[in-house]
């Protein structure tokens, strides 16, 4: 299960979701980490950007940040499922035509591995997130908000936050000429 629930706060350069549940009326409840666990939110994503795919592979161990990597952590958005859905939203085109490119989400570490992966995100992707005006950002991000897989806790400010995060990342990636990555930790 995917969940977005509470504010992004920044944390070394990084995001990070922190778990709310609406309660009655307009206060928020604030879960403990270990109940964020048990609702199955634990699972964090750092994008990346690297100069190549072994490159990328090398932040296997230590993490994209801890290895000095350009990254923008996240808890809960997933790049097969939540982020081929905003990408699609930007680009205007199916989220199957997103997905099915051969290199969105291609794996590029060990498949043996059983908590932590690497996997690809094309250029195209990259290059749509570096192009979009923020005010495009916000924008998709209230049908977004709205995804399934979020549950009706995401918040659009807070997906703006991440896409124009995640969209300075992708500028900066492609003025290098490097990629995109994201490395996935259970």
């Amino acid at each position: 299960m995917i969940l977005l629930l509470g504010p992004v706060r920044k944390r070394r350069k990084s995001l990070v979701v922190t778990p709310s549940i609406p309660t009655d009326g307009p206060a928020i409840r604030r879960l403990s980490e270990r109940a964020a666990r048990l609702l199955g939110v634990g699972i964090f994503y750092d994008y990346f950007s690297a100069s190549d795919d072994q490159a990328a592979a090398s932040a296997f161990a230590e993490g994209p940040e801890d290895a000095g990597f350009d990254t923008v952590c996240v808890k809960t958005i997933d790049p097969a499922v939540l982020l081929g859905q905003a990408v699609a939203l930007l680009v205007r085109e199916p989220v199957s035509r997103v997905v099915g490119h051969p290199r969105f989400c291609h794996l590029v570490t060990s498949p043996e591995a059983e908590s932590v992966w690497i996997v690809t995100l094309p250029d195209e992707v990259r290059d749509a997130l570096a192009e979009a005006p923020r005010e495009r950002l916000a924008e998709i991000c209230i049908p977004w908000s709205q995804a399934e897989e979020f549950h009706g806790f995401a918040d659009p400010g807070h997906l703006s936050d991440f896409l124009n995060e995640l969209a300075a990342l992708a500028g900066r990636a492609r003025s290098h000429g490097y990629g995109l990555y994201c490395h996935m930790v259970l």
